[in-house]
């Protein structure tokens, strides 16, 4: 009974994702075209209104503010109820409030990028402790299931009557998930407080030291020399198979000899282009390809496409 339990819930788990996986690639031409007004008239001035976004496309407001919501959950936009809502640049990967914060702290300036240096990216280690808890505890649960070496009877030896040792190899496997979660939420907190990097047009860019230090870290516009980036190997092969590519960044400025390297970043071309920009004072790069970038991330272009874009 408990093997076909198990295969009808890997069936369901399968078909459910085919079918999600299917309904997210759907494009919705209303949100895209909310996306492009907003990205075509508010990239600069940063604050605008749902009521004036339906009046300007001629849409329902609470059809609008639906949409917004969306915006909300990947982070385009930040809702404030007294001041309307506040316009992120689609290279900014900050949680509102380390969005907030930055703004306080560059004195409102126009964040162009933010993001956090994933350094448990930069680690397979971590990746491997992580695979190898739920790899355990699935062979864990086959072996149960299985009874080899005769586990199924030790453990009905040692558990409480009542207790099937099926179940409570089961449940292994939901702890071993719930424990590997928690350990990835706690380090990509920890890197938020530690690790946040956010480039201004005036600013320059500004990063964080330590934990707690409110980007205490600045390079200002003047002292940017040179820009590098690299994709190390482990890199590629993560990039491979994730969302979101990641890589280092080098800047070298004209106060230390040894370049300030900012590791394991969310979009590294990208990055680079836009602390280039900030150099030459010439953010048409950022105009350009904004667009392309928010549609990207509403999941409006699938990411294929939006690669493929970004390639030519």
């Amino acid at each position: 009974m408990l093997h076909i339990f198990l295969g009808i819930a890997i069936l369901g788990f399968i078909v459910g994702g085919i079918i999600g996986f299917l309904m997210h690639r759907r494009t919705d031409t209303l949100l895209a075209k909310i996306v492009d007004h907003i990205m075509t008239k508010y990239i600069d001035e940063r604050m605008f209104r749902a009521e004036s976004i339906a009046k300007e496309l001629g849409i329902d407001e609470e059809i609008v503010r639906k949409k917004l919501s969306i915006l909300e959950e990947y982070g385009l936009v930040h809702h404030d109820p007294k001041r309307g809502y506040i316009l992120a640049d689609p290279l900014v990967f900050l949680t509102p409030r380390d969005y907030l914060k930055a703004l306080r702290i560059t004195a409102n300036d126009n964040i162009l990028y933010g993001g956090y240096q994933y350094y448990y990216l930069a680690n397979p280690v971590y990746f491997i402790i992580q695979v190898g808890i739920l790899v355990s505890a699935f062979i864990f649960v086959l072996m149960t299931i299985l009874n080899v070496y005769g586990l199924k009877e030790t453990l009905r030896s040692i558990l409480p009557t009542g207790v099937s040792p099926e179940a409570f190899s089961l449940f292994t496997l939901a702890i071993a998930i719930i424990f590997v979660d928690a350990l990835n939420n706690l380090i990509k907190v920890l890197a938020r407080e530690k690790y946040s990097v956010v480039v201004g047009a005036k600013s320059g860019i500004s990063y964080n030291r330590k934990i707690g230090d409110e980007f205490g870290g600045n390079i200002p516009r003047y002292a940017i020399k040179n820009i590098d980036y690299d994709v190390p190997l482990w890199y590629k092969i993560y990039n491979l198979f994730g969302s979101i590519p990641v890589g280092n960044i080098k800047v070298y400025t004209s106060e230390k000899k040894e370049p300030i390297v900012f590791k394991a970043m969310p979009f590294p071309r990208e990055l680079y282009n836009i602390i280039k920009s900030v150099k030459l004072g010439a953010l048409q790069w950022r105009k350009r390809y904004a667009r392309t970038i928010a549609l990207w991330r509403t999941g409006v272009f699938p990411v294929e496409e939006a690669r493929r874009r970004r390639r030519r």
